[in-house]
């Protein structure tokens, strides 16, 4: 009798531990759900897509050179890393020739490890892609091509059963209605990028920059509309070949305003500064007043 009431006891504990452990993960699922539900909309002005990120991410460009046509290609890349996941969107303006969705991908995947046997399609907004998954599965990445833009969409520290994968992908907007009710990128964490080696403060060189052209900007037709005023403040490399570079935005301002005051930046004329006797790379803050 004794024994059956030790089994009795014993049965009643190991369900009572079970029973705990299914409240436990019910618990971070609901804490899971509950952490997606707080994701917002992100979006670049201008850009055409939108989609959800678990926290505000930071937007940075470089150039990279196209073989075909031979000119420069900007490329935007939106990224924020949380709880040991990446998130990146990366934007590309369709150079003309239009490249095909296909040649797109090519280009994007060559030499990085992807498994083409994981090839999927699939469209977001109406718009047709392909969605690829890495050799060790936890690299997903999603492509499309519009008449105007090419997008790379990527997660990186899990795989496609991730919750916060699915929700990543399936958040993803393309076309004008993209940008609807979306939150801008944070304007002061845009940096346009280029590799350099030494970059010098106005103190420790022989000859400052000498400005030749400082081209101002424009106001764009929404920012006259809404009446905005103020000023742009940038944080840029003079750099020793002769290009602004590597643009911070310190203070922006909206519709389009920023990025009007960053294309003239980038299309400044300038003697870079010297040391010993040779060109250096220098910072220079900018600013950028619009007053109608």
């Amino acid at each position: 009798m004794k024994q059956i009431l030790i089994l009795a006891f014993t049965l009643m504990m190991a369900a009572t531990t079970v029973m705990g452990h299914v409240h436990t993960r019910d618990q971070i699922a609901e804490s899971k759900q509950s952490e997606l539900q707080s994701w917002k909309r992100y979006t670049v002005e201008g850009r055409e897509f939108s989609v959800t990120l678990p926290t505000a991410p930071v937007l940075s460009a470089s150039e990279k050179f196209l073989e075909r046509p031979k000119r420069p290609q900007l490329e935007l890349k939106l990224e924020v890393s949380a709880d040991a996941l990446v998130y990146s969107v990366y934007v590309y303006e369709n150079p003309q020739p239009l490249q095909s969705l296909e040649v797109f991908i090519v280009k994007q995947t060559a030499a990085k490890g992807w498994d083409k046997t994981t090839e999927r399609s699939l469209t977001a907004s109406g718009v047709a892609g392909k969605e690829y998954t890495s050799q060790n599965k936890h690299v997903i990445a999603q492509f499309f091509a519009t008449g105007r833009r090419l997008y790379r969409f990527v997660t990186s520290g899990a795989t496609a059963e991730d919750l916060r994968v699915k929700q990543f992908f399936s958040s993803i907007a393309l076309g004008d209605e993209a940008e609807d009710n979306a939150v801008s990128a944070n304007p002061g964490s845009i940096y346009y990028r280029e590799d350099l080696q030494d970059v010098y403060k106005g103190k420790d060189v022989e000859s400052k920059v000498r400005l030749i052209a400082k081209p101002e900007p424009t106001y764009t037709p929404e920012a006259l509309k809404k009446k905005v005023r103020g000023t742009v403040i940038l944080l840029a490399v003079f750099s020793s070949e002769g290009r602004v570079v590597n643009i911070k935005v310190l203070s922006g301002l909206p519709h389009g305003l920023t990025e009007a005051a960053i294309q003239v930046a980038r299309e400044i004329k300038f003697i870079p500064a010297t040391k010993d006797g040779k060109p250096v790379s220098s910072w220079i803050q900018l600013q950028y007043n619009f007053n109608f």
